[in-house]
């Protein structure tokens, strides 16, 4: 019977809220922790009205600004959105990398993201 190997998580990407209890925990293992950032217009995020606005203020600092902010890299996907990051969404403008190709739908290229911690990112349109 082979030994099994450990699998080593090289850096873990988070699409949305589901990313919102992992910055901690990755940190604490020296793991990167990158998000994608792809809302059409954060504004309309931030501006949504509901009866609960205490609630939906909790939640959306806790499962949509925190999880960017917290967030070793954030990849905006547009001009456009990597300047809602910083102006709505609070993040670091130091964080926030723009792949080439990003928007393009056939770009399936490996992009260089910057971070000697990230040497290559696949891209596939959005």
């Amino acid at each position: 019977m082979a030994a099994s190997k450990a699998l080593i998580t090289a850096a873990v990407l988070s699409w949305s809220h589901e990313g919102a209890f992992l910055p901690g925990f990755l940190r604490s293992r020296e793991i990167p922790f990158g998000m994608i950032a792809a809302f059409p217009d954060y504004r309309v995020l931030e501006s949504r009205r509901t009866g609960f606005r205490w609630t939906k203020g909790l939640a959306d600092h806790w499962f949509r600004r925190r999880p960017l902010r917290r967030a070793d890299v954030v990849f905006a996907l547009s001009t456009f959105t990597a300047r809602q990051l910083t102006e709505i969404m609070g993040v670091a403008p130091g964080r926030i990398q723009r792949p080439i190709g990003a928007c393009h739908p056939c770009s399936l290229r490996s992009h260089g993201a910057g971070d000697p911690r990230f040497p290559g990112l696949s891209i596939l349109g959005r």
